[in-house]
């Protein structure tokens, strides 16, 4: 896999963030970035990446901001 454009991830990154604002902690942003930051690297697909996201936000926050 190749690496990711940068600014793809910081905007991917920017949406993720601008949907669950104050409900989500930190860490969890923090969790969430790491996942992006594998994608960056060229670890994961965006594909990937997403889905990985998606489950996370399912489990912790909600399925309504999944």
């Amino acid at each position: 896999m190749s690496a990711a454009p940068r600014e793809r991830v910081d905007e991917v990154r920017s949406i993720i963030r601008d949907v669950l604002g104050e409900s989500a902690s930190k860490i969890f942003l923090g969790r969430i970035d790491a996942v992006l930051n594998d994608w960056a690297e060229g670890k994961l697909t965006a594909a990937d990446a997403c889905e990985k996201a998606q489950k996370m936000v399912r489990l912790f926050i909600g399925e309504d901001r999944a």
